[in-house]
């Protein structure tokens, strides 16, 4: 269980997140079908991904950053306790 969920706050964030996507799918619609012309549907299609894109991507960046961070972080950790035994 996460943290989160103890607080009671996990179901509204949750519930953030579906009214994050809802939203997104429908501009994206929006941006699909108001737009006359090719040329405006794709700066309005490219616009909408770009802003709903935004945030997912830098948090599935920084995610692999973190998980990236703590590898390294075992393996000086493993490293050293390998030298611990070797020395003492």
């Amino acid at each position: 269980m996460r943290l989160i969920e103890l607080t009671g706050f996990g179901d509204m964030l949750r519930l953030f997140g579906v009214l994050y996507w809802t939203i997104a799918v429908v501009a994206l619609g929006v941006a699909f079908i108001k737009p006359k012309t090719r040329k405006n549907r794709i700066i309005a299609v490219g616009s909408v991904l770009v802003v709903f894109g935004l945030l997912p991507v830098s948090g599935l960046m920084r995610q692999i950053e973190y998980t990236q961070q703590a590898k390294t972080k075992q393996t000086h950790v493993a490293t050293g306790i390998k030298r611990f035994q070797a020395y003492c």
